[in-house]
């Protein structure tokens, strides 16, 4: 579940839409795109770089939806945005990973980022219901492949030729589909806490100090309001995407169409019923490590813990985060680096000189063959 690649058109003068209202984003001063600025952090004109009016951008704007049992099908949406985000976006297929990408009507996608291929098409399919948030970009390109660079000087055993394999044009911005989920639980556990003691044991020379541990049952109940626990829509886990994919929700704004003009979001491939048994698991692994804690003030060791918990009250969102992404071929193979673009942080993949490691592996065997002769030559007594 990939991204593909896109460019897009920077003098593309067709306006965006707000998806919560159908109002248009155009300039009120030249009539141009408005668009998201990442260096000021606002909606702002491509053209005459005028800054958009003030708007409520609050957290507590963005919509919340009732965790429905059989709920397959995502957030529900009026008729109007659900005509906008139609109206306004594209989905582009990469035939080669099965990746949908959600596109703005102007972008032409050529290549895909995760596995390289150009056999991209473009879908009649629907682009799916809109988001309720959005996490901007913090991090810029030009700091993204400044990144990457660092990142791939740090990798000793990468050739020295893949510091040339980065170029501007390859590396694109995306965004890409999460769930948040709030939940209050309410959890009983049952334990088994250890008091740690010593005794004096044997005789003679073999007496000596032996670590024992009385066990005692315990139990005890936790009360826990979790909020925005996030979890990945995609189909597949990612592995690298997984490694950075922390983002502060505190900083998620009210989806606007706008924020897109210039990217692509992929969409969703998980049911809100589905990701949520993920939340399920995270919530109850933090509740273990809370009970966990709780046994520790009384006790000096924990075993079969055992954690219930029931969930009520649950919503969730249907939300966009971003990310900056590359592939690159080296030797006939992709490889791919992927930032938070809130973050900054970085995962990726490099390949292993071969002839780094071939002069390693001699120099090592150089150096046992003279530390070897030096042995064999060294005095007697």
């Amino acid at each position: 579940m990939d991204e593909p690649n896109a460019t897009y058109s920077p003098n593309a003068q067709e306006p965006s839409l707000t998806a919560a209202t159908g109002e248009t984003h155009s300039c009120p001063s030249c009539g141009g795109l408005m668009v998201f600025n990442i260096s000021s952090q606002s909606i702002r004109c491509e053209h005459c770089d005028a800054p958009a009016e003030a708007e409520a951008a609050s957290a507590s704007l963005i919509r919340e939806h009732a965790l429905i049992h059989g709920d397959r099908n995502g957030p529900t949406a009026s008729e109007d945005l659900e005509h906008v985000w139609q109206e306004q976006m594209s989905l582009i297929h990469c035939e080669s990973c099965g990746n949908d990408i959600v596109v703005p009507q102007e972008a032409l996608a050529v290549r895909c980022d995760y596995c390289g291929s150009s056999k991209v098409l473009a879908q009649k399919a629907a682009a799916g219901i809109p988001p309720d948030g959005i996490i901007p970009f913090v991090v810029d390109k030009n700091s993204a492949g400044e990144a990457f660079r660092k990142w791939i000087s740090r990798r000793f055993w990468a050739p020295r030729s893949l510091k040339n394999a980065f170029h501007e044009n390859k590396i694109e911005a995306i965004y890409l589909p999460y769930w948040t989920f709030d939940a209050q639980t309410d959890a009983n556990y049952t334990a088994q806490g250890g008091k740690v003691y010593y005794v004096m044991e044997g005789y003679g020379e073999n007496r000596r100090r032996v670590r024992k541990v009385n066990w005692y049952p315990v139990r005890g109940s936790i009360s826990r309001f979790f909020d925005d626990v996030l979890v990945s829509a995609k189909q597949l886990r990612d592995k690298l995407i997984a490694r950075i994919d922390s983002f502060g929700t505190q900083k998620l704004l009210p989806f606007s169409t706008a924020y897109l003009s210039g990217f692509k979001a992929e969409k969703y491939a998980t049911s809100p019923e589905q990701g949520f048994e993920e939340a399920k698991a995270k919530m109850l692994s933090m509740l273990r490590d809370q009970a966990h804690r709780e046994i520790l003030r009384y006790y000096d060791e924990v075993r079969s813990l055992d954690v219930r918990a029931s969930f009520t009250q649950t919503t969730y969102k249907h939300i966009l985060v971003p990310f900056w992404l590359s592939s690159y071929w080296y030797m006939d193979k992709p490889y791919r680096f992927v930032i938070n673009a809130q973050t900054g942080k970085i995962s990726g993949e490099a390949p292993v000189s071969k002839v780094k490691v071939t002069l390693a592996v001699l120099a090592g065997l150089i150096i046992l063959v003279l530390a070897f002769v030096l042995y064999l030559n060294y005095p007697a007594g």
